[in-house]
Parts: C-alpha cells; structure tokens; sequence
C-alpha cells in the first residue's frame, strides 16, 4: 500500500499527483477456507488457527547466598607476609619457618574453602601459598648457611636500616 504524499506547495499538483495509484482497501478475512488452501478438506470446512505460544515466564534464578571471601585465604596471606619479614630478618629466620608452616596451611584451607559456591579468595590463597612456600624455603636456606647474604647470625635490620637512611636523608 503506498502512503499518500502531499506537495510542498499548496494548491498546486505535480505529476508524480496526477499518476498516483490508489489501491482498494483489504477486505478482512472470513473464516471460511478458501479453495486454495491445502488442509481443508473441504470447501465448507473451517480452519482452526493454532493459538500462539504463551509469553515466556521469567523463572527465578537460584542466587543462593551473597559471595564472601574465605577468612583462612586472608589469614593465611597475612600470615606468609609476616614469615616473609621474619625470614629477611636474619636472626628471626627460625620464627619465619614456623610462621611460614602455618601460613601454608592456612592458605591451603583457604583454597579448599573456596571450591563452594558462594566463597571468594582463591587468589588470595594461590599468593599466600606462594609467598609463605617462598619465605620457607629462604628460611631453610638461612638456617642452614646456604645464603652468604642472609643468616642466623647476622641481623639484616641494621644494614637495612642505614641503606634506607642514605637513599632517603631526612624523609622519615
């Protein structure tokens, strides 16, 4: 069906106006079955159109409980971090292997608890398993004289304290 136009101009015609074809209206369609039409079985019978499908329903989604970090992925990082420091100390370096133990295990349980649902924090415990697994090794390093840099008989403290001192004069 083409739209009527109307021209700029009132009043005026042009002759894409005068050439327009107008088309009858479509009458509306009985229920009848036309002849044409391949299920009917006969002319007088009646089509039954199938209803439309249903809208669809919005089903609710399980969401379960809102998503928590695991408190064992956090201690154990904790922990690892604090063996770290005891590690680099030196004289603390036996501390730092049974700060180190611990912090791996409690980083281990903090991975396992993360496989639920609804608990975060592996990334947590992957860095914590990593750091504590780190500060255990170069405490046995440092506990059995394998590192010139660092062991139990030295304190790293001091030297560290004076390297600081001179990079940052008057800072802190």
């Amino acid at each position: 069906m083409r739209l009527p136009t109307f021209t700029r101009s009132a009043g005026t015609t042009t002759a894409d106006d005068e050439i327009t074809e107008v088309r009858p209206a479509v009458a509306p369609r009985d229920t009848k079955v036309d002849d044409r039409t391949p299920y009917a079985k006969s002319s007088t019978d009646t089509i039954t159109r199938p209803s439309p499908p249903p809208p669809p329903v919005a089903v609710p989604v399980e969401t379960g409980p809102r998503a928590r970090t695991s408190i064992m992925a956090t201690v154990g990082l904790a922990l690892s971090v604090g063996a770290a420091a005891l590690v680099m100390t030196g004289l603390l370096a036996g501390y730092g292997i049974g700060v180190a133990v611990i912090a791996f295990l409690a980083s281990a349980a903090g991975f396992v608890a993360t496989r639920h649902r609804h608990v975060a924090g592996k990334f947590d415990a992957l860095v914590g398993m990593l750091v504590s697994a780190a500060a255990l090794i170069l405490g046995i390093m440092a506990v059995t004289g394998d590192l010139s840099w660092i062991s139990v008989d030295s304190s790293t403290v001091g030297p560290a304290r004076e390297w600081l001192d001179a990079q940052f004069p008057n800072w802190f």
